[in-house]
């Protein structure tokens, strides 16, 4: 096990003590703005081929096999979960009508746009659906871009559907490589380049999380050590690992398809998984497991992954092996750890994030 400069952590004063905040929060928003589109679809009667896109409460999908069991439908899910599979680009086929979840970036939105309204068979129409607080508002000006006619079709439990329809021809990039860009990111371990694509998390920037976290790397790893990146993203904190240790093996996770997908190219020689949680190493031991962990799902705060993390990866450890992630400071993980691990150290912290290392005895 490498050993880490640590620092005191806190006992009179916990920084990190919010009653139940690592307890389950249950969001309704996909559920209500899934709910509009359910109460539009005797009037839409969605006329066959139908794409859904990240529709994860799959409603959409079940109403209209109940309403017309012979309609084909397509679901594209750009994230694996247990319930569904995930692909990277868009189905290579055309559609009359598309029903498009709202993301949260607009970056990601907009490459959205340009996947699905390529697929779009010339009479073909695009609900998207989403929360108020999610900026469904601001994208009619957006769609307006693409479409000659925009309207707001219903609003109800903060929520809105926007139907656009008479696609305007404008150029669109269809492809899944005409979105990849090489950036250049300065980094606390020196420059990075690394591939990425507009949806991925912290595109074109280095996160301040992953950031802080690339301080606090191991002093020193075994020659074969193994390890494991966790939610993984581009790649950018096994690519440092790499460099700073070159003769390790690594495996990356991550949820998202298209992050596996320049995960591969960023970090050639490292085995890549498409996966939702650790279940797909379970096989495997490590010397260290290094995260930055998403805690949302979309605007809401969502621990499930972290505690997930925290949970499976005393099994996947090595005798002398540690777990090492970062996470926002204010999130009340320290009681949890010691739930787990014999071990725990603050290492790194400043007013946004703090690092945790946890080992056993």
């Amino acid at each position: 096990m490498y050993r880490a400069k640590t620092m005191k952590i806190p006992d009179a004063d916990d920084l990190f003590t919010v009653a139940g905040r690592m307890g389950k929060r249950i969001s309704t928003r996909d559920q209500d703005a899934a709910s509009l589109i359910l109460e539009l679809l005797p009037s839409i009667a969605p006329i066959s081929p139908v794409l859904i896109v990240d529709d994860d409460t799959h409603a959409i999908e079940q109403a209209i096999k109940r309403q017309n069991s012979a309609c084909q439908l397509v679901s594209w899910q750009r994230k694996v979960t247990a319930s569904h599979a995930a692909q990277v680009w868009v189905p290579e086929q055309t559609f009359a009508v598309v029903f498009l979840r709202l993301p949260i970036s607009r970056a990601t939105f907009e490459m959205l746009l340009h996947a699905t309204v390529s697929r779009l068979t010339p009479q073909g129409k695009v609900f998207i659906y989403g929360a108020n607080d999610e900026g469904i508002k601001s994208t009619v000006k957006l769609l307006a871009q693409f479409f000659d006619q925009v309207e707001t079709i219903l609003i109800k439990k903060r929520c809105r559907v926007i139907e656009a329809i008479s696609f305007k021809q404008i150029p669109l990039k269809t492809q899944l490589l005409d979105w990849q860009e090489t950036l250049r990111l300065a980094t606390p371990v020196g420059e990075q380049t690394v591939c990425s694509y507009p949806s991925l998390f912290a595109h074109g920037k280095l996160d301040p999380g992953t950031e802080l976290l690339l301080t606090a790397l191991p002093v020193n790893l075994e020659g074969n050590a193994h390890v494991l990146d966790f939610a993984c993203g581009t790649g950018i904190i096994a690519l440092a690992l790499k460099k700073k240790f070159p003769t390790i093996a690594l495996d990356l996770i991550d949820n998202d398809a298209m992050a596996s997908v320049v995960a591969k190219i960023n970090v050639p020689n490292a085995e890549i998984y498409l996966a939702s949680n650790l279940n797909c190493v379970a096989h495997k031991k490590y010397d260290l497991i290094i995260s930055n962990p998403p805690i949302h799902k979309g605007k809401e705060e969502d621990f499930s992954v972290l505690v997930d993390l925290i949970q499976k990866s005393t099994k996947l450890l090595q005798a002398n092996g540690a777990l090492l992630f970062v996470v926002q400071a204010t999130v009340p993980v320290k009681r949890r750890l010691f739930e787990y691990f014999s071990r725990v150290e603050l290492v790194k912290h400043n007013s946004q994030y703090a690092i945790w290392q946890c080992a056993q005895n």
